[in-house]
């Protein structure tokens, strides 16, 4: 009698995960984007929206390290430095 128990509990779990898995394709279906990319037109729309959404951060991170490059660049130019007032001291790093 308990053998007959043993084989039923573990019967049980694996009955309920093939029934499972048998159907897992039908819930899938339920989804509006997996049946969405049955459409031709549809299908572009979503390869096109992910690739700006993928590529949006690319340019952002992009522009940005060039305007920094830019702005250093600019810091550092010559044309940049401070004007010198007539009978200033030059300006010197001293401890205070």
């Amino acid at each position: 009698m308990t053998q007959q128990r043993i084989r039923a509990s573990r019967a049980l779990p694996a009955s309920l995960l093939a029934i499972a898995l048998w159907l897992a394709p039908h819930a899938a279906q339920a989804c509006s984007v997996c049946t969405g990319g049955q459409n031709d037109a549809l299908r572009r729309t979503y390869l096109l929206g992910g690739l700006s959404m993928s590529a949006l951060p690319l340019l952002a991170v992009t522009g940005l390290i060039w305007w920094l490059r830019r702005r250093a660049r600019a810091l550092a130019s010559p044309s940049f430095a401070p004007a010198r007032v007539a009978g200033a001291a030059p300006i010197t790093a001293r401890a205070i």
